[in-house]
């Protein structure tokens, strides 16, 4: 299951809140146990830098919660293609967190300056070096295990 929220400020109302994160978490285990389903891949987009402590703590005790109560439980969360406002936190997640998921897409989007490929593996021009291959270096300087990684790639194209 993923859980989605596309606006960092809506989303601060429920990971600072301690009723409403734990509102959420209830729910979350109801609904994977009511489906059987393996886990939970949180997906929480345009967080400012300002909640990355506060979006590791809810990891952790996300994390923490699922698998006392659901035994075997995956959660992961989604890294962003390039993580412009060191949002996240390894320190704190790692020992709780099972997975990191690079969103390796939208490196050229339909609001880019010039074309692009939508994930470019290397560098290919002079000007922007955002691609797949800095995604990973960039997440593993930043303390993110290596055996917890998976990158994502899109199944689509653009114009």
């Amino acid at each position: 299951m993923t859980a989605v929220n596309f606006d960092g400020d809506d989303i601060t109302s429920i990971i600072n809140n301690e009723s409403s994160k734990q509102k959420f978490f209830t729910e979350t285990k109801n609904i994977i146990q009511t489906y059987s389903l393996d886990g939970v891949n949180i997906d929480f987009e345009g967080l400012p830098t300002s909640q990355a402590t506060n979006f590791a703590n809810f990891m952790v005790d996300l994390s923490n919660q699922m698998h006392t109560a659901i035994p075997g439980s995956e959660v992961s969360t989604v890294l962003y293609s390039v993580d412009w406002n060191s949002i996240f936190n390894f320190t704190i997640m790692e020992q709780a967190v099972d997975y990191y998921i690079i969103m390796g897409y939208d490196y050229y989007y339909s609001g880019s300056a010039t074309a692009g490929p939508n994930d470019p593996l290397y560098q290919f021009g002079k000007n922007y070096n955002y691609t797949l291959s800095r995604s990973i270096t960039d997440y593993l300087k930043a303390g993110c295990p290596k055996s917890k990684l998976i990158m994502g790639l899109p199944n689509y194209g653009r114009e």
